[in-house]
């Protein structure tokens, strides 16, 4: 292998390298879920490469980009649907929330005014009672 072959070798390996630790999200210049992070300055600057010598003589890079800046973009488009639809379902459930709270006060209300009339109806029980004990006491005869 001729000088040149090593170099552009060993220049693939950088750039394929490079290309995995940016697609990752790992490394200088990381881009994990971000398309506009998957750009040939970046690959430039994760390899050591400069942008001329990418364009010129690295097709392969270019392509991988393309193809790993598309992937990044469907991601970030479902993760925006995603982000969407829950944003949707917390609003669900913020008025979920609300109608319960209004309920619970409601019924609140009500076991209050049953636990006062059932205080006042121990009260009418009570005198009642009492009532009818001394009823009771007057008509029996005493022995």
């Amino acid at each position: 292998m001729t000088g040149p072959e090593r170099r552009r070798q060993r220049s693939e390996e950088r750039l394929r390298e490079a290309l995995a630790h940016l697609i990752a999200g790992t490394g200088q210049g990381a881009a994990k879920g971000n398309p506009d992070a998957l750009s040939v300055s970046s690959l430039a600057r994760a390899s050591g490469i400069g942008r001329n010598a990418i364009y010129s003589n690295h097709r392969f890079a270019l392509d991988e980009l393309a193809q790993a800046r598309a992937a990044a973009a469907d991601e970030t488009a479902v993760r925006c649907d995603r982000i969407t639809g829950l944003r949707a379902e917390t609003e669900r459930l913020k008025l979920d929330r609300s109608r319960l709270v209004t309920e619970n006060a409601g019924l609140l209300v009500r076991v209050l005014e049953a636990e006062s009339a059932a205080v006042s109806l121990r009260g009418q029980v009570e005198t009642l009672q009492q009532a009818l004990k001394r009823l009771q006491d007057a008509s029996t005869p005493p022995h």
